[in-house]
């Protein structure tokens, strides 16, 4: 992603890359892994997960006082295999396992979802989940979707924060016992 493409996703790029230290591959052989960020020195993607690297995956956790606000990537998992209209993939940084997507992408509604979006704890910090959060948008945008959405718990307000600081805002709407929040997607593809 471009600085001006990181941008314009509302993304603030922190640092370049430094001189003579090698770019992320700029073309992807499939959207089983989609191109790769700089992050403070780390390549960040998002890769689909296979059999080999769901165990990975599964053992990934947030710091103890965040437990409470997303549940086990395991739970979320098996969740998705039920549910229609998903899509999930694993964050890498450096190539190695950081974090975990989960999305409900339906093609009748006005949004599609941010379900789960994780970071490990000891990833968190460094800016993986801001570059994780806009290889998804730029991957909404491409596929023409006009606005992004997501819920959080009122009590995680660094959770509130953090989606604030990428434009989203809150609703006024509940997801249950969930806040709302949302975001236009400027320059999708139509």
């Amino acid at each position: 992603m471009s600085g001006r493409a990181a941008r314009s996703a509302g993304i603030r790029v922190r640092r370049p890359p430094r001189k003579g230290q090698r770019s992320a591959s700029k073309t992807a052989a499939s959207e089983s892994v989609l191109p790769a960020v700089e992050s403070r020195l780390m390549a960040v993607e998002l890769r689909e997960m296979t059999s080999e690297t769901v165990r990975a995956i599964c053992s990934l956790g947030v710091a103890a006082d965040q437990t409470g606000f997303v549940a086990p990537n395991a739970v979320s998992i098996a969740e998705a295999h039920f549910t229609p209209h998903h899509w999930m993939r694993a964050i890498y940084a450096d190539g190695e396992p950081a974090g975990f997507l989960l999305t409900y992408e339906d093609p009748g509604e006005d949004s599609f979802w941010v379900w789960r979006f994780m970071v490990d704890a000891k990833h968190q910090r460094k800016g993986i989940g801001r570059q994780a959060m806009g290889l998804l948008l730029e991957r909404w945008r491409s596929l023409g979707v006009t606005a992004a959405a997501l819920s959080v718990i009122p009590t995680n307000r660094k959770t509130i924060a953090f989606y604030e600081s990428l434009g989203f805002q809150l609703t006024g709407e509940n997801e249950g016992d969930e806040l709302v929040m949302r975001r236009q997607l400027e320059g999708s593809a139509d």
